[in-house]
């Protein structure tokens, strides 16, 4: 989840981009997750591609996923493995050396038994 003013945000967009164009052919999904106000749509469109953003967006002003979750603030970061379970939880900016992530992510793209 993130919001565009929030500088974590800006900064591990670009990472996930990445994810998403090598790891997308073995199933990986990114998704982000916006929770700025509807208001601000448009900002969010034009946004997206000034990171080189180019997964799915999904609006959440009133930020019902993040509850769900269980994830308070932004940037929040959800692995979730093919069945559907959360793998991994990590709130606070990702990138290539955060703690536990590239395992979580080996798991999440293993296929199922």
């Amino acid at each position: 989840m993130y919001s565009t003013p929030c500088g974590p945000c800006r900064v591990e967009i670009p990472y996930f981009a990445k994810l998403h164009a090598e790891e997308g052919p073995k199933g990986l999904r990114v998704i982000g997750v916006t929770i700025d106000a509807v208001e601000d749509h448009q900002k969010v469109l034009e946004f997206a591609p000034s990171l080189g953003l180019t997964y799915e967006i999904w609006l959440d002003p009133d930020q019902r996923i993040g509850g769900i979750l269980g994830s308070p603030g932004v940037p929040a970061t959800l692995l979730i493995d093919r069945a559907g379970t959360v793998l991994w939880k990590h709130d606070g900016a990702v990138d290539e050396g955060t703690p536990g992530f590239r395992e979580a992510l080996t798991l999440a793209l293993a296929p199922q038994q």
